[in-house]
C-alpha cells in the first residue's frame, strides 16, 4: 500500500514540474541596468542584445548615471546591474543606493581596475563580473542572476543567455538530492522510482527554460531518463555487490554521477535547439526510407515464391546429379532458368 502511496506522489511530482515551468512563464521580473559614465561599449550593446525580454512579463529599467542627477532606486527590482566606467564615485554611491533598498547589485567591467570599493555596511555586497570578452562577462553576470534571485526559472524563460547557468544549477541541486536518495535506501528497490521521478521532474524544468512545452511530446526524453537510470541501477547492484563495505559511498556516487550526465546530455540536446530538431527529423527520414527499400526487396522475393506439394523434389538440371533433396514446405523461391521443377509419380509407377 506504502509502494502505491509512494508511485502515486513520484507520478504528481513529474506533473507538478510542468505546472511550476508555465508558473514560472507567468511570474514578473524587474532588472534595472545603471549605466556609468565611459563604460565600455562592447559590454553595453552586449547587454543590450543579451537583456532582450522573451516573455511580457519581463521588464528592464535602464538609466544612465550622471554627476549631480538624483539616483532613482525601486525596491521591487528583482536584481540591479551597474556598467562601470570612468566614474568610479558615481558608480559607488550608485551601488550603494541600490543595496541598502535591498536590491541585489552586480557590478559588470571590463577591468577590476575600474570596479570601486563600495564598503557597504548594511545590505548586500554587490558581486563583481569582471571580463574583457563579452561572452565571458555575460557567461559570469548569468551565474550570478540565478543565484542571486529566487526568480530563476522565470529569468531563463525571459532572457536565453541565462538558461545554461539556471539548467546546470538545477542539474546539480537534482544530482545531489539523487546522490543522497542512493546512499540512504530505507525501503530496498525504493531509490529507483524516486531517482526517476526527480530527473524526469529536471528534464521537464530544463525544456520549459528552453521553451518546449511539458506534454507528450517529452516522451523521448523522459524515455532516455527511465533507461539511463535503469542502466545507473545495474551499476550500481554490480559496484555494490563487489565492494559491500563500501555500498552506500558508491551508490551515492553513481546517483550523483548518473543525474549529471543524464542532466548535460539533456541540456546540450535544448542547447542543439532547432539544429538536433533537424538532424533528429533527417535521421527518422533515412530510417523510414530504408525501411521502405527492405519492404520492397521483401515483396520482390515474395512475389516469386510458389506454392509446391509436399513432397516435390528439387535439382539443379545439371546432367547426372545428385542434388536432390524432399522439399517438404508449401511456398519454396523460384530456382533459375536452368533449375528445373517436376513431379515424382508413386512409388512403382516412376
Amino acid at each position: 500500500m506504502a509502494s502505491r502511496g509512494m508511485s502515486f506522489d513520484r507520478i504528481k511530482e513529474v506533473f507538478d514540474a510542468g505546472k511550476q515551468a508555465e508558473a514560472a512563464r507567468k511570474e514578473a521580473v524587474r532588472i534595472a541596468v545603471e549605466l556609468s559614465p565611459g563604460a565600455p561599449d562592447s559590454l553595453v550593446f552586449a547587454l543590450k542584445d543579451a537583456l532582450v525580454p522573451q516573455t511580457a512579463q519581463a521588464m528592464i529599467h535602464v538609466g544612465a548615471l550622471a554627476s549631480n542627477e538624483p539616483i532613482l532606486v525601486n525596491p521591487e527590482a528583482d536584481l540591479c546591474i551597474i556598467l562601470c566606467g570612468s566614474e568610479t564615485s558615481l558608480t559607488r554611491t550608485c551601488a550603494r543606493g541600490w543595496a541598502k533598498a535591498g536590491v541585489p547589485v552586480c557590478l559588470l567591467a571590463e577591468s577590476s581596475l575600474d570596479v570601486p570599493e563600495t564598503g557597504i555596511s548594511a545590505g548586500v555586497e554587490p558581486a563583481c563580473a569582471v571580463a574583457t570578452d563579452p561572452n565571458r562577462a555575460l557567461a559570469l553576470l548569468s551565474q550570478w542572476m540565478v543565484r542571486a534571485t529566487e526568480k530563476g526559472p522565470s529569468l531563463a524563460m525571459a532572457f536565453p543567455f541565462c538558461r545554461k547557468a539556471q539548467a546546470n544549477s538545477d542539474i546539480l541541486s537534482c544530482a545531489a538530492a539523487n546522490a543522497g536518495v542512493g546512499a540512504v535506501d530505507f525501503i530496498k528497490g525504493a531509490d529507483f522510482p524516486v531517482m526517476c521521478a526527480t530527473e524526469s521532474s529536471m528534464a521537464l524544468r530544463i525544456a520549459a527554460l528552453y521553451g518546449y512545452a511539458p506534454g507528450p511530446a517529452r516522451t523521448p526524453e523522459i524515455a532516455c531518463v527511465v533507461a539511463g537510470g535503469l542502466l545507473m541501477r545495474s551499476v550500481a547492484r554490480a559496484a555494490t555487490h563487489s565492494f559491500p563495505k563500501i555500498s552506500w559511498v558508491l551508490k551515492g556516487f553513481i546517483g550523483w554521477g548518473g543525474t549529471y550526465l543524464t542532466g548535460q546530455l539533456l541540456l546540450a540536446r535544448y542547447e542543439a535547439g532547432e539544429a538536433f530538431d533537424e538532424k533528429l527529423a533527417w535521421g527518422l527520414e533515412r530510417l523510414k526510407e530504408v525501411a521502405y527499400e527492405m519492404g520492397q526487396r521483401a515483396r520482390t522475393l515474395t512475389g516469386s515464391l510458389v506454392e509446391v506439394e509436399p513432397g516435390a523434389l528439387y535439382s539443379d538440371g545439371s546432367q547426372g546429379s545428385s542434388l536432390a533433396r524432399t522439399a517438404d514446405v508449401i511456398d519454396v523461391v523460384v530456382a533459375p532458368e536452368p533449375t528445373q521443377w517436376f513431379e515424382i509419380g508413386q512409388e512403382g509407377n516412376a
